[in-house]
């Protein structure tokens, strides 16, 4: 490992006495435990982000935002969601931040809420539907984050870059075919487009990969990056210059791109397909100037298994902001697959709570050992 790391204590709320936890097969860990109450949940299995020094949770029993501060290991306050008119919120719900505004995003709708308890949602908050179609040069597409649940079980976050959200737009027949992303500003109102310009073989792809061609995207501080989880291939649009490219970084299971001929015929959907090796998201640390890449090993589920959870089978491929692949980090198997960063280092979410007082995370201070 690059990095040495020492287990800590944390101090609990009220002055209450110290834990201290070693597992052993990742002694070089450091476990954060923060007591909660019962209004708040242990394990956020649909959507959590980091932002700044908050943990940002979607509570599904609750329909609630949690929201947790690292630095004081605390929960701060919880933003309950309606569920009926005039303001309905559907169950989510991928959550980004700018600034004092959330954004709160599920299979319907993005929805623009104030940052602080209690928010009047009559008066405060904006919706920009997803049912609606959109119209780019006289052509209409489906605006839709339908398919996204196929994989992951959750609905991503919305990406960000220069203060604008990032979504995708679809082919109106083929509501899971990607054809290109629009960005909003922060009052939702809708600011630009970007058609991608695919490759006849990789359009035959999206086709052929029915259930893998769902886009995972995400934005560094230059570009907006799109994968998909059938190939190595990164597509990349820096919305300044409005350039299109694409780098291929090998993973530790997939060198190119998966191989379908892998799957018993007749049985190639989303149900099979998900078994194989494949990649998840992408995610871009400033701190540390890295690329973390979710790829999962090929598992095929024992009796009762859920495989496509974000937890045990994982590995991230750490890779330069050159695109370079410098090396591969096993995620501890009780963590959540899904690395968020801080400038003092990389938390996991612990999916394996031992009760339902405490939510847990997993530490690497400095950044991932990846060898």
């Amino acid at each position: 490992m690059k990095n040495k790391f020492i287990i800590l204590s944390f101090i609990l709320l009220c002055f209450c006495s110290q834990k201290k936890e070693v597992i052993t097969e990742f002694a070089s860990l450091e476990q954060l435990v923060i007591p909660i109450e019962s209004n708040y949940s242990s394990t956020y299995e649909f959507a959590n982000t980091l932002d700044d020094d908050y943990f940002i949770g979607y509570f599904f029993n609750n329909h609630s935002i949690d929201i947790f501060s690292l630095a004081e290991k605390t929960p701060l306050f919880q933003i309950e969601l309606p569920s009926q008119d005039p303001i309905p919120f559907g169950i989510g719900g991928g959550i980004s931040k700018i600034g004092e505004h959330l954004f709160y995003k599920s299979s319907t709708s993005l929805h623009r809420i104030p940052f602080k308890e209690n928010p009047n949602f009559l008066s405060e908050s904006l919706v920009f539907p997803f049912g609606r179609t959109l119209s780019f040069d006289g052509v209409n597409y489906a605006n839709s984050s339908r398919g996204y649940t196929a994989i992951l079980n959750d609905i991503p976050f919305t990406p960000i870059i220069d203060n604008r959200l990032v979504s995708p737009y679809f082919d109106l027949s083929k509501a899971s075919t990607i054809v290109g992303i629009y960005f909003l500003d922060q009052d939702l109102e809708l600011e630009d487009h970007h058609e991608f310009q695919f490759t006849e073989a990789f359009q035959s792809d999206l086709k052929l990969y029915q259930g893998l061609n769902i886009p995972f995207i995400t934005t560094s501080s230059e570009n907006v990056l799109i994968q998909f989880p059938f190939t190595s291939e990164l597509i990349l649009y820096d919305p300044k210059t409005g350039t299109e490219k694409k780098k291929s970084i090998p993973g530790k299971f997939i060198s190119t791109k998966i191989n379908p001929a892998s799957f018993e015929e007749g049985k190639y959907n989303v149900k099979a397909i998900r078994f194989s090796a494949q990649f998840w998201d992408l995610t871009w640390d400033p701190y540390r100037k890295l690329y973390y890449r979710i790829e999962k090993e090929e598992r095929f589920p024992e009796a009762g298994e859920r495989i496509n959870f974000r937890r045990g089978y994982h590995w991230i491929n750490v890779i330069s902001e050159d695109f370079e692949l410098l090396g591969h980090f096993k995620i501890p198997a009780d963590c959540f697959a899904k690395p968020m960063v801080a400038k003092e280092g990389i938390y996991f979410h612990r999916s394996n709570q031992e009760n339902e007082s405490e939510v847990r995370f997993t530490f690497f201070e400095g950044g991932l050992p990846f060898d």
